[in-house]
């Protein structure tokens, strides 16, 4: 049926599970627990540390993982937030608790001997 709301759009849950996983070359691989009925996520990234200010990783993100490759090497924090879209109301969910992760993009050098 037509789902039709007074005012604001409530929001959906906030995702749970966030992980960040460094990986070779500077990635920083996220994943996090889906929401039901979420229309996609919007990751937002706090870094290099210390910082303040955040900013978001991209545009809407459809699936409950991506991989950022921060413009610098360094700590970063990670937070991501669930999006619920009817018809053209949108509405985005508290963010999640931060997770931290350290981007280094400086590959191991090679064994010597």
């Amino acid at each position: 049926g037509l789902q039709v709301y007074q005012g604001s759009l409530p929001p959906l849950d906030v995702p749970s599970g966030l992980r960040a996983q460094a990986t070779a070359g500077g990635r920083v691989v996220l994943s996090w627990d889906p929401v039901d009925e979420a229309a996609g996520y919007q990751l937002y990234r706090s870094g290099p540390q210390p910082s303040s200010e955040w900013e978001p990783v991209g545009d809407r993100i459809p699936v409950a993982t991506r991989i950022d490759v921060p413009p610098v090497e360094g700590e970063y924090l990670y937070t991501v937030a669930s999006l619920r879209i009817v018809g053209l109301a949108e509405a985005e969910s508290a963010p999640s608790e931060p997770v931290s992760a350290v981007s280094d993009a400086t590959p191991p050098s090679a064994p010597t001997g």
